[in-house]
C-alpha cells in the first residue's frame, strides 16, 4: 500500500524536505516521498517537521500545479515574491501559509 492511488489518478505525495543544499526547494523531487515533483494529479500533504528535518517547502519562483493540497497543523509553506500555486481542487486544514510579497495562490477548478 506504499503507493496509493485512487481511482482518479491522483498520487499522494508528502513533503520530507532536507535534501542537502536544497533543503526547502519546492522543486527538489528528492524532497518528496515520492521521489518527484508534485503536478497537477498530486495530493500534496505539508506535515509538521518540526521533529524531523526542521525545514519546510519553500516555492521560490514560478507557477507549481497541485491537485489538492493538505497543510497539516504546525506546518508551513512559503511563496515568494514572484511564485504562484495553482490548486485544481481543494486546499485543507490550513495552519500557516507565508505569503512574501506578491506571491500568490490560484484555485483552478477542474
Amino acid at each position: 500500500m506504499a503507493n496509493l492511488i485512487d481511482l482518479s489518478g491522483q498520487i499522494r505525495t508528502t513533503w520530507i524536505g532536507g535534501t542537502p543544499g536544497r533543503e526547502t526547494d519546492w522543486y527538489c523531487a528528492k524532497n518528496w516521498s515520492k521521489n518527484q515533483v508534485p503536478n497537477e494529479f498530486s495530493v500534496v500533504t505539508i506535515p509538521d517537521v518540526s521533529t524531523t528535518t526542521f525545514v519546510y517547502p519553500k516555492i521560490k519562483k514560478g507557477e507549481a500545479i497541485v491537485f489538492s493540497l493538505d497543510i497539516q497543523p504546525g506546518a508551513k509553506l512559503g511563496l515568494d515574491d514572484s511564485a504562484i500555486l495553482v490548486i485544481l481542487d481543494h486546499l485543507s486544514k490550513i495552519d500557516t501559509i507565508c505569503i512574501a510579497n506578491a506571491g500568490k495562490i490560484v484555485f483552478r477548478k477542474t
